[in-house]
């Protein structure tokens, strides 16, 4: 569903005026529409990753080798989402 804002009551939580590129310690939080667990499944308590969630446990770690500005920190794949923390360490140009 697209975005409608007569519906949809989302007000932005980000700081007024702070610079996102710049250096600092960052939580990301990707979501699939329509919270569809195209990322795997939990089996016995533990997460399958789907064939998308094994791109994502492999694309993620690449992302410090091909960002050198950035360090990543802990993170997981869930069903329908995945979490981290990033730190940006120097101003991107």
């Amino acid at each position: 569903m697209p975005y409608d804002p007569s519906i949809h009551h989302r007000r932005s939580i980000r700081l007024r005026g702070h610079d996102y590129a710049s250096p600092g310690l960052y939580f990301v939080t990707l979501c699939k529409a329509d919270r569809r667990p195209i990322f795997g499944t939990i089996v016995n308590g533990r997460m399958a990753l789907t064939e998308a969630g094994r791109v994502v446990r492999e694309e993620w770690p690449r992302s410090a080798v091909i960002r050198r500005e950035i360090e990543l920190d802990e993170w997981v794949v869930m069903p329908n989402h995945f979490h981290a923390i990033a730190r940006i360490c120097t101003t991107m140009p």
